[in-house]
């Protein structure tokens, strides 16, 4: 089985034959083969070939709970460097690194972010920020009406860090 990628969505579809129309944006002859391009090295994993839903679901799960434990590992070591504890700062951002790197090696089993090389990456990972961004604006307006505006600045200064990286 083969593996296609919406290039608007990022749907990805399994088959012989990638539909035609993408049954979760709509859009029409978008989908490119998604391939194994690249050369095995200690720091980069080849996209797994696997046509078994059940494991790409599992594999997908543990993307999503690394990338959250090292998120709330990152919270915890700003929490305990807010409250003086500097070693526990320490620990817990190691945590958040760990959780971090194990999350981006499901990335790349997945195959489902990455696009064939690294210019590529770049314009997607901008795009998706772009996305990001605006869809924290519309978090923001929220966070306005419900007098949040301490909350509503730093969103807004995170979100100029974003778009300043590219």
């Amino acid at each position: 089985m083969k593996r296609y990628k919406c290039k608007e969505c990022g749907y990805i579809h399994i088959g012989d034959q990638p539909p035609i129309t993408c049954p979760v944006c709509a859009y029409d002859d978008i989908f490119y083969e998604i391939s194994s391009l690249v050369e095995q090295s200690s720091e980069y994993y080849e996209m797994l070939d696997v046509d078994n839903p059940s494991f790409i679901k599992l594999l997908r799960s543990q993307f999503e709970l690394c990338s959250q434990l090292a998120s709330v590992a990152m919270a915890m070591s700003m929490q305990a460097t807010h409250e003086g504890k500097a070693n526990e700062s320490a620990k817990f951002k190691e945590i958040s690194y760990e959780m971090l790197k194990q999350s981006a090696i499901y990335s790349m089993f997945l195959g489902e972010f990455l696009e064939f090389n690294t210019e590529s990456n770049i314009k997607e990972i901008e795009n998706k920020i772009k996305k990001l961004v605006k869809n924290n604006e519309k978090f923001i307006l929220f966070l306005n009406e419900e007098s949040l505006d301490e909350i509503s600045v730093l969103i807004e200064r995170n979100n100029k860090l974003l778009i300043n990286c590219f």
